[in-house]
C-alpha cells in the first residue's frame, strides 16, 4: 500500500505532487518590478509624455498654412487674423494657473487627458471651418475665436500636466526632464 499523502495527484493535472514540492505546481505569483522594469516604464512613460508636449505645441502654429487664406476669404482682415492666433497663447497664459490648481483635485494624468481631448476635438472642429460660407463672415470669426480659445484651454490642460507628470517620472532629474520638453516644444 502506498501512502496517499505523497503521491497524489493535482485536480486537472496528470502529474503527481508531493509534499517536497508543494509550490511547483501552484500558480506562480505576481512577481515585482525590477529595476530594468521600472526605468522601462518610465522612459516609455516620458516618451509618450514628450510626444503630448511635441503634439500640443505644434497646434499653436499648425494654422498658419492654411488659415489666413480661408479667412481672408471669409472678409477678416490681417489684424483680426493676428488676434485668431494670439487669443491661443494669452489663453494658455490665463488658464494655466487655474488649471494648475484644479490639478490637485482631479489629478495630472485626467488632466492630461482631458487636456489633450479638448485640444484634438477642437483642432479637428477648426479643420472644418473652410466649410463655412463667406457670407456668414460674423458667424466665422465667431467660430474662429471660440474653436481658438478652447484650443488654448486644451495646450493650458495638456502643459501644465506635463511638468506634473515629469516631476512624477523624474522626481531625482527633474531638470533633465524639463529641459528635454523644453527642446521639443521649441
Amino acid at each position: 500500500m502506498s501512502d496517499s499523502s505523497s503521491t497524489r495527484v493535482v485536480s486537472g493535472s496528470s502529474k503527481p505532487s508531493s509534499p517536497l514540492h508543494k509550490d511547483e505546481y501552484t500558480p506562480s505569483k505576481t512577481r515585482k518590478p525590477d529595476k530594468d522594469d521600472q526605468k522601462c516604464r518610465r522612459r516609455i512613460g516620458f516618451a509618450g509624455l514628450c510626444l503630448a508636449v511635441v503634439v500640443s505645441s505644434a497646434v499653436f502654429s499648425l494654422l498658419a498654412p492654411f488659415y489666413p487664406d480661408v479667412a481672408a476669404n471669409n472678409g477678416l482682415s490681417d489684424s483680426t487674423i493676428g488676434f485668431i492666433f494670439a487669443i491661443f497663447a494669452l489663453m494658455v497664459m490665463l488658464v494655466s494657473p487655474y488649471l494648475g490648481v484644479k490639478m490637485g483635485e482631479i489629478g495630472s494624468k485626467k488632466m492630461m487627458i482631458y487636456g489633450l481631448g479638448l485640444l484634438s476635438v477642437s483642432t479637428v472642429a477648426f479643420s472644418l471651418l473652410d466649410s463655412i460660407d463667406a457670407v456668414h463672415s460674423t458667424f466665422f470669426l465667431v467660430i474662429s475665436v471660440l474653436l481658438r480659445i478652447l484650443q488654448g484651454i486644451g495646450a493650458a490642460g495638456s502643459e501644465t500636466a506635463s511638468y506634473a507628470l515629469a516631476a512624477q517620472l523624474y522626481p531625482d532629474d527633474l531638470s533633465y526632464a524639463v529641459g528635454v520638453m523644453e527642446t521639443l516644444c521649441v
